[in-house]
């Protein structure tokens, strides 16, 4: 089966898939093989009875460990499996017309399996105002790290940034702000007196959109930004380590384990208000129509 696996993912390599994707079509199509034999020696009819039944392999686990799932609870592993075993056919110059139409079957299935997930998380939020009383929280503690993480909820809130936007070095003095030599590539957090200007250079649509400033005047948020401008070296408030493979984590766990997203959503349905909708509009850099599409909005107004 070595041989059949190096040809397949050569074959891969050459029609220019991506290395992700050859990962996971070599994955599948060996576990395929494992429990149902080279589906190149089958007929199509008889793939489809093996695919409609599948293991999945559980984490860590051996291939003698693993337990049989009705596919109907599987989607994913069993739409991964069809486009691997597609893409070997068609490698072999077999043909794979009646899979490629129950993948079209699976892609459907997979669509409302994902839109049911993601209803079921969204019921499950917690209100927005129990999150915020938890942000507050942090304040109280007087901790470095968990003040970092009230600045963090608390900017999500006001600037309904993304988390890439967070990536910003703090200014606390009038001379360093008026004398920095900006990059326009960076964002920055300036903190004046009880004032804070969270500067967003660097964002999803900046060029679209062009620079964003959100301004607020909080005693609270101030001191806070100079608690996490004393305690970071390069007085940022994600930590540099965090910049790239670890920034969506490290916010993830930052928020409770919510995320933006998430937030966003509790935020939508706490203020719902078409005043709302447009200031998050503006704030964020996204069209109303995305807004609509993706947080699930009902205007009360």
């Amino acid at each position: 089966m070595a041989t059949l696996m190096e040809d397949f993912k050569k074959i891969l390599e050459e029609e220019k898939y991506g290395k992700n994707t050859i990962y996971q079509y070599s994955r599948y199509l060996n576990e395929y093989i494992k429990q149902y034999g080279d589906p190149a020696k089958q007929t199509q009819k008889q793939v489809y009875k093996n695919i409609n039944k599948i293991q999945i392999r559980k984490s860590g686990k051996k291939h003698n460990d693993m337990v049989e799932e009705d596919v109907k609870k599987l989607t994913t592993a069993k739409g991964q499996t069809l486009k691997a075993v597609i893409a070997y056919l068609k490698s072999k110059g077999l043909p794979s017309y009646d899979l490629v139409t129950l993948f079209d079957d699976v892609k459907k299935m997979e669509a409302k399996k994902a839109e049911e997930n993601k209803k079921e998380a969204d019921e499950s939020l917690p209100p927005f105002m129990t999150y915020y009383d938890m942000i507050n929280e942090l304040y109280d503690t007087n901790e470095p790290e968990k003040i970092r993480q009230y600045v963090i909820n608390k900017l999500i809130i006001l600037s309904n940034c993304r988390n890439q936007d967070l990536v910003a070095t703090i200014i606390q003095t009038k001379k360093e702000f008026d004398n920095i030599d900006m990059d326009e590539n960076k964002n920055y957090i300036y903190v004046n007196r009880n004032t804070v200007k969270f500067i967003r250079n660097s964002y999803k649509t900046a060029k679209t959109y062009g620079k964003k400033i959100t301004t607020v005047r909080d005693e609270k948020l101030a001191n806070a930004c100079r608690i996490v401008y004393q305690h970071d070296e390069n007085h940022n408030l994600i930590p540099e380590k965090n910049w790239v493979t670890n920034l969506s984590r490290f916010i993830h766990n930052a928020t409770f384990k919510l995320g933006e997203t998430n937030i966003m959503k509790m935020y939508l349905k706490h203020y719902n208000s078409l005043r709302n909708v447009m200031k998050i509009s503006k704030n964020r850099g996204t069209a109303v129509e995305t807004l609509h599409e993706n947080y699930n909005i009902e205007q009360n107004d």
